[in-house]
């Protein structure tokens, strides 16, 4: 059994750190997410695929 004072320090470390990599991956996917989710809204499909030709 770990103590307290020394269990809850690396357990926030190793959720940190996975929060940390966790928000690169998916600063990574934002643009493309973002662009995914406005072409399916349909409205603005057909200027996003114009603008890819």
């Amino acid at each position: 059994m770990f103590s307290p004072s020394v269990a809850v320090p690396s357990y926030l470390l190793h959720e940190g750190i996975k929060f940390c990599c966790d928000l690169h991956i998916s600063s990574t996917r934002l643009d493309s997410a973002a662009a995914y989710f406005t072409a399916s809204r349909g409205t603005s499909r057909r200027s996003s695929l114009s603008r890819m030709r």
